[in-house]
């Protein structure tokens, strides 16, 4: 029978309430947590699949151990994000080592991080960046995009990319509706597996283009005129920290669009509070 996440966060509790550095390193309370979840059937939820590989897209990395199969998952963004992070590590509390706060960087106190837990749970989202061949040699080089991914290019998956890597495309006095994603770190052909995805599973209109500061490398940019689709759909699930990255709702009555200030400010970050999300949401 698989174990709940309440039951899964009173078994870390009864750990670090005794022991606040109980999970440091290596340690044996470490070791038994995981083994605990493992055995008893434990499994990330779809909405924390879904939060992982958005950070993912973004700039969070692996940090891989073969012979365990286990991996941990680190980001790091600017302090003023924090807000964000703090609520990325309530949805993924049970998969990180100490109830601490979000902290800085050792090298900027601009800059802060997070990461998890080195476990088995993670390991399973290296097949969405890395291919078998790579896995199975233990030689993963640079992250890129493997089509088994398009299936997880969901609502939540693409609010949390866009939170890390994501803003406006047009800074111009006429403020157009296209999102930009900075995916200058993948390669043309990775970009366009995100592109059909966005179409065939959310109906967002993007295309693969060359980024203009180096033209080896490539960005995603939304169609202006899937603006009122992206807000509607994928709004919901953008931390309120982000809503200056955003387009600027259109004006009312627009013949363009729907997605007035009204409606804008109902659908953004609408669903973050909703009890349960972590546990219930499905794609």
């Amino acid at each position: 029978m698989t174990i709940k996440r309440q039951e899964v966060l009173e078994k870390r509790s009864s750990y670090l309430d005794v022991n606040a550095d109980a999970f440091k390193g290596n340690s044996n309370e470490r070791n038994e947590y995981i083994e605990f979840m493992l055995s008893n059937n434990y499994a990330l939820s779809d909405y924390q699949i879904s939060l992982c590989i958005g950070l993912l897209l973004s700039d969070a990395s692996f940090d891989v151990n073969f012979q365990n199969k286990a991996t941990r998952l680190k980001t790091q963004q600017k302090t003023g994000h924090k807000e964000w992070l703090v609520n990325v590590k309530k949805s993924l509390l049970e998969l990180t080592a100490s109830d601490k706060g979000i902290g800085q960087t050792a090298e900027s106190r601009n800059m802060i991080e997070l990461d998890t837990l080195k476990c088995p749970y993670f390991f399973e989202l290296l097949q969405y960046f890395h291919s078998k061949d790579s896995i199975n040699s233990r030689n993963l080089g640079a992250k890129g995009i493997m089509p088994s991914i398009k299936p997880w290019i969901n609502p939540v998956t693409v609010a949390n990319w866009f939170c890390g890597d994501g803003g406006k495309a047009d800074f111009t006095q006429n403020q157009g509706k296209g999102i930009t994603f900075n995916t200058q770190g993948f390669k043309k052909e990775d970009c366009q597996i995100l592109c059909d995805a966005l179409s065939e599973n959310l109906g967002i209109e993007a295309l693969v283009k060359k980024d203009s500061s180096s033209p080896e490398q490539y960005r995603i940019d939304t169609a202006g005129a899937s603006y009122d689709r992206f807000i509607e759909i994928v709004g919901p699930y953008i931390d309120p920290c982000f809503k200056s990255k955003l387009p600027t709702p259109r004006v009312a009555k627009s013949r363009w669009g729907y997605m007035t200030s009204e409606l804008f400010e109902a659908c953004v970050s609408s669903q973050l509070t909703t009890p349960g999300i972590v546990e219930n949401w499905k794609p």
